[in-house]
């Protein structure tokens, strides 16, 4: 008789578990599909673990594919982001999160006759990625507005596809703060935020020592003034 009565609590269970399977499934395809119409390359998600109730989380194993021509298995690597996002405005067109920490990132930093890989990235952001989204590559209508991100204890792996170049060490990326992404104008686009992102990778870049082609990152230094007032 006890088995029997176990059954409503498991039907109950289930019913309960759906949201959130759907939430974080949901999660899961936008940053895959998203991310790479906006960066032209594959772009994955192990998974995602978003409370249903309170929006915070993580999301788990988010890998950023090499534009091609580039030999190293992905430029990003970001094992663990932890989030807390607003739930009610994934309904909306705006969706906010409250904050973004990214601890311990991998960047591969890729040298090729024709330059690196990261500015060949950031090129391809700029010039809108696949264009296969539905407004002109820019990652569609919906925006996002971020109240905070940190990007700390990253690494960046130097490998080259040149013959006769070792692969150095990994050196350690300076911290990335960024505070109310799109706060101040309704919120960016997904192609948006991808080039704000990938200008403050490669400012950093460019105050490390060691690193070549510094004169080419130099050169985004002003590639984005003035995209958010518009």
């Amino acid at each position: 008789m006890k088995k029997f009565l176990l059954i409503p609590l498991v039907i109950i269970l289930l019913v309960l578990l759906i949201p959130y399977f759907y939430l974080n499934s949901m999660i899961k395809h936008v940053v895959e599909t998203k991310g790479s119409q906006v960066t032209g390359t594959k772009v994955t998600l192990s998974s995602s673990s978003i409370s249903l109730f309170s929006g915070h989380g993580t999301l788990n194993g988010l890998k950023i594919g090499n534009p091609q021509g580039y030999a190293s298995e992905y430029a990003f690597y970001l094992k663990k982001l932890d989030v807390d996002i607003d739930l009610h405005s994934l309904m909306t067109d705006l969706v906010v999160i409250k904050n973004i920490t990214v601890d311990a990132p991998e960047i591969v930093y890729e040298i090729s006759p024709a330059g690196n890989n990261i500015y060949a990235l950031f090129e391809k952001v700029r010039s809108g990625g696949s264009g296969t989204s539905g407004n002109g590559g820019n990652g569609g209508t919906k925006k996002v507005e971020i109240g905070d991100l940190a990007i700390i204890n990253g690494k960046v792996q130097m490998a080259a596809s040149i013959a006769g170049y070792k692969n150095s060490a990994a050196l350690p990326l300076p911290e990335i703060h960024l505070k109310n992404i799109g706060s101040n104008n309704g919120g960016v686009t997904a192609h948006e935020l991808g080039i704000a992102l990938l200008n403050a990778v490669n400012k950093d870049l460019a105050t490390m020592s060691g690193l070549p082609f510094q004169g080419q990152i130099e050169n985004l230094k002003g590639a984005i003034q003035g995209i958010f007032s518009r």
